[in-house]
């Protein structure tokens, strides 16, 4: 992390690429490749991010990024809780913190509905989708934050309790460990 440091340089420190359309990003998941599911805690909904082939370190050149927006698949921020997400397969299992939701999105269901246009950067792709078939996996829940998906239980933090949660893959809740540390979040 020090290509491009010194004082005066042109360049914008090490980074090797960015995109910029999502302030308060409060999550992130991989998908594949350079490819990442964010919930954007600005406009409360997940964005797809592709970064395709990273520019050079420290450079700006963004323009092969591809965002896609899926506004269907919103959640409430919780100001200092990240919503996390975890992708199995194609479905996309997101915490809406807000509202005590754990939400699941086939991510292999829906289409392109726009185009949009980027005010902060070019970019090769920048679109909506709708149409994602979305179904609500767990609610009730005290501002569930971290998430974790296994071939047999998916497991969320509950940071304002200290609680862990264990489900089966249909939702029932199995069991609960208490931490006894509020604020575990992944």
């Amino acid at each position: 992390c020090n290509v491009n440091q010194a004082e005066g340089s042109p360049l914008n420190g090490s980074h090797l690429d960015m995109l910029h359309q999502s302030p308060l990003c409060m999550g992130i998941t991989h998908q594949v490749g350079n490819a990442f599911f964010v919930t954007d805690g600005a406009n409360g909904h997940v964005v797809r991010y592709d970064f395709r082939e990273p520019h050079c370190p420290g450079c700006a050149d963004h323009s092969d990024g591809e965002v896609s927006r899926y506004p269907e698949l919103n959640f409430t921020r919780v100001p200092d809780i990240p919503s996390h997400l975890f992708l199995d397969g194609n479905n996309l299992y997101y915490a809406d913190t807000g509202t005590g939701r754990i939400q699941v999105a086939d991510m292999s269901t829906g289409n392109v509905a726009g185009q949009l246009q980027s005010e902060t950067e070019p970019l090769a792709v920048f679109n909506r989708y709708s149409g994602v078939n979305v179904r609500t996996f767990a609610d009730g829940l005290e501002s569930p934050s971290g998430l974790l998906v296994t071939s047999e239980r998916v497991f969320v933090s509950l940071p304002t309790t200290g609680e862990i949660v264990a489900f089966d893959l249909e939702g029932q809740e199995i069991q609960r460990i208490n931490t006894g540390a509020p604020g575990v979040m992944g």
